[in-house]
């Protein structure tokens, strides 16, 4: 299960989908995991930045596909999952300025 900014809740497939939006919309995308913190338990946590160039249009289940600006990006978030004692991943929840990634993909350049 992941839970997400804005109460957005998502399962493994739509995950993946979104994961496979990006990987459609964006040149060179890249997920960068830049700290990782152990609770010495089930839990880690992380600062993981996002970025790519915004190169085709960015479709997203249930919304309106975004059009491509051309231009870098980049977003933080801070992320915590939980593991089972097997060491597979159960859960995630992700923080980050949704309105700032979004901002950047509408943004028009010259």
């Amino acid at each position: 299960r992941f839970h997400g900014p804005r109460g957005a809740e998502s399962n493994r497939e739509q995950l993946w989908a979104y994961f496979s939006a990006c990987r459609a919309a964006f040149d060179a995308f890249a997920v960068t995991r830049q700290a990782l913190i152990l609770d010495g338990g089930d839990h880690i946590a992380a600062r993981t930045r996002f970025a790519g160039k915004f190169v085709r249009p960015f479709v997203r289940a249930g919304e309106d596909p975004i059009e491509p600006n051309g231009r870098p990006f980049e977003y933080r978030l801070i992320n915590i999952f939980r593991y089972a004692p097997n060491g597979q991943l159960i859960e995630e929840w992700a923080q980050y300025d949704v309105e700032s990634f979004l901002s950047q993909l509408r943004e028009r350049g010259s």
